[in-house]
């Protein structure tokens, strides 16, 4: 007689249990791989939102901090134009006279237009001459749906970007105290 085999004693899978193995490992795999994709993907699309949002705020400091130098601004309610000494070296007298000799310096010679504007292209823009030259354009800011710029009844300048984030319009509005007076 032949001893009898037990079944406890036998080795290996059979085809059935390998395939449903490899299938089970499979689908655990492509779960992670579709979950880092997805994790993947919205970081990517957060860091983009905090890059708009971050140019945004850039932008409204950039000129807020332009408007306090400015001698002379214009608030169009889609354009801000303004007028400030150029701070170049070589444009200024060194040392700057304190106070300025009556007549010998003005410094209104060594000027600066700026103007922020946007185009269609949702681009927040800023060109910037000498009151004799062709502007430069730089890009400030893209993915703005709107700007504005005016001059409120207390003499402050309110500044206000616009833009489109996941169908919804945020809008950054700041204000700035004013040493200048508005172009009439």
């Amino acid at each position: 007689m032949s001893p009898a085999r037990s079944t406890c004693c036998r080795r290996g899978l059979s085809l059935f249990e390998a395939v449903l193995t490899i299938f089970l490992i499979s689908m655990v795999f492509w779960v992670a791989a579709d979950l880092l994709h997805n994790a993947s993907r919205a970081v990517r699309f957060g860091d983009a939102r905090s890059r708009i949002a971050q140019a945004v705020q850039l932008g409204l400091q950039r000129m807020s901090s332009e408007a306090r130098e400015a001698y002379l601004l214009e608030a169009t309610g889609t354009e801000l134009r303004l007028l400030k000494v150029d701070p170049t070296p070589g444009r200024l007298p060194v040392p700057v006279p304190t106070p300025a000799p009556a007549g010998s310096w003005d410094p209104r010679a060594a000027s600066l237009r700026v103007r922020y504007y946007t185009d269609g292209q949702l681009r927040l823009l800023r060109d910037v001459s000498p009151l004799a030259g062709s502007p430069s354009t730089q890009l400030i800011a893209e993915g703005i749906t709107g700007f504005s710029s005016q001059t409120l009844p207390n003499g402050n300048l309110e500044l206000s970007l616009s833009l489109s984030l996941d169908n919804q319009v945020r809008t950054y509005t700041t204000q700035v105290m004013m040493m200048a007076a508005p172009i009439p």
